[in-house]
């Protein structure tokens, strides 16, 4: 459970060992002290108990609890969330049921009284080592207190986001169109050091290494994960009322966006909130996950083949873009 908070992943060194020897014993002092009593230990202890078993598989995987991993759960539909479980390494996974099942039982079969003076001598110390745990590292309450302000302040600012009104800033001085038809690609988990083109050793790129374009390297997400990373991306400074698709509307173009995240309905994020400004919206079924991406490519053949002689602006938001032959499909639809 100490490795779990994502606080610690013990490298070497005296003070790692150090932090990790006092959250072991400060976990083990509470649970040693916590099972004596069976309603505080129910109601108070055992909630911060099962947070840290059920987040140890993720912090062991991916480090601390952030604001940004908690938005991304709003933004996170069941099969993702699904695919997400699969990743994690099973002995985690064992070891977080083998943890919590161990002090259940330990708080079943413990049968030892202790007394007035020993109870206050334990609480004292747990009182002060969680208030001091900060300054020591120790993975105290915080570790459960900061997940629930992370969910309160995320979900405030989801709300916050249902009543935001657009209202589009950019001021058009001239249009110079060189194609008519301009397509936006956005391929989550397409990590740059992972293709061909920019480096890979495995040969995974065969459409994109041949194909005649323009390849900008040393580009990185301004964000750690898609929901802060495309606020960045889709909104000039971050102002949503500077976005990609009012740009493209106020330029005269026929915009659509094609996205297989799935449509998040009632939890509107920064990302469905510029996408609902395209004039042609099409989202995957919710639970898109299960759907490939060629599903996607496909609906859109459907809209790129009816004759228009506007200037389009296709934006995709793929849920994946791992595929060559995907990349390949979408080309050969536009040249």
């Amino acid at each position: 459970m100490c490795l779990g908070t994502g606080r610690l992943t013990y490298s070497g060194g005296y003070n790692e060992l150090l932090k990790l020897l006092l959250n072991t014993l400060y976990l083990y002092g509470s649970v040693w002290l916590f099972v004596k009593f069976r309603y505080i230990f129910w109601l108070i202890f055992f909630p911060f108990v099962l947070f840290l078993c059920f987040y140890a598989p993720v912090g062991l995987t991916n480090g601390m609890v952030n604001e940004a991993f908690v938005m991304s759960i709003f933004g996170t539909y069941l099969s993702e969330a699904s695919e997400f479980s699969r990743t994690l390494p099973a002995e985690y996974v064992l070891l977080s049921i083998f943890s919590l099942s161990l002090i259940i039982y330990l708080r079943k079969t413990n049968k030892t009284v202790l007394t007035k003076r020993q109870i206050f001598i334990f609480f004292t110390l747990f009182a002060v080592a969680t208030a001091t745990g900060k300054l020591w590292g120790i993975a105290t309450t915080s570790s459960f207190v900061k997940p629930i302000k992370f969910f309160q302040k995320s979900y405030n600012d989801l709300k916050l986001y249902q009543n935001t009104v657009i209202k589009p800033q950019w001021q058009i001085k001239s249009i110079d169109n060189k194609y008519q038809n301009h397509v936006v690609v956005i391929g989550e988990s397409a990590r740059r050091d992972y293709h061909e083109i920019y480096g890979y050793s495995v040969k995974n790129n065969p459409f994109l290494s041949s194909v005649n374009g323009t390849f900008i390297d040393g580009f990185n997400a301004v964000g750690i994960n898609t929901i802060p990373s495309l606020n960045g991306i889709l909104n000039h400074n971050r102002n949503l009322n500077l976005n990609i698709v009012d740009l493209a509307n106020l330029s005269g173009f026929e915009t659509f966006w094609f996205s297989n995240q799935g449509y998040l309905g009632y939890y509107d994020t920064l990302i469905t909130l510029v996408a609902k400004r395209t004039k042609n919206v099409y989202f995957m079924p919710k639970e898109g996950g299960g759907k490939f991406d060629s599903d996607l490519v496909g609906h859109f053949a459907k809209i790129f083949d009816t004759p228009s002689q506007k200037t389009a602006c296709y934006i995709f938001a793929f849920y994946r873009l791992s595929s060559d032959n995907l990349q390949q499909a979408i080309f050969k639809r536009v040249s």
